[in-house]
């Protein structure tokens, strides 16, 4: 029988394991966003609604024929205001501490803990001393 956190928080709780890692990850940083948040006729993998923004992990099998309905998606949330942060999935499986540090320095680094401010500004510098590449993802 499957206990209850497990069913709320693992795998029946996100729509990918890759929204569980970044979730995780989020945590981590005391960021607790919404999960598949409904917002006009969509529904957003995260939000904070508070700071109109969004969050999407776009995984390969489900978006790789879905550009221009994510685009589409973009248009109607900025028009209402929203801010977006979409990630691929492959970034998300390889680093999930790193986009959750872009999510805590970008949108909440006044409010978070400044040992997590710190904590994530380490694991920027950190990612980026590894690579001098463009890989795709604009963290900044």
């Amino acid at each position: 029988m499957e206990q209850v956190s497990e069913i709320l928080f693992g795998k029946w709780f996100f729509d990918s394991p890759l929204e569980k890692k970044l979730y995780d990850a989020l945590r981590e940083f005391e960021l607790y966003p919404e999960i598949h948040y409904p917002l006009e006729i969509f529904i957003l993998d995260f939000a904070f609604p508070e700071k109109k923004l969004a969050i999407e992990v776009d995984g390969f099998e489900f978006h790789k024929d879905r550009k221009e309905r994510d685009e589409y998606k973009n248009k109607r949330l900025r028009l209402a205001g929203w801010k977006i942060e979409r990630f691929p999935g492959w970034f998300v499986y390889r680093y999930p501490k790193v986009a959750a540090a872009k999510i805590a320095l970008r949108y909440f680094s006044n409010e978070i803990k400044r040992e997590k401010y710190l904590h994530a500004k380490g694991i920027f510098a950190q990612f980026f001393i590894k690579r001098d590449f463009d890989f795709g993802v604009k963290l900044i």
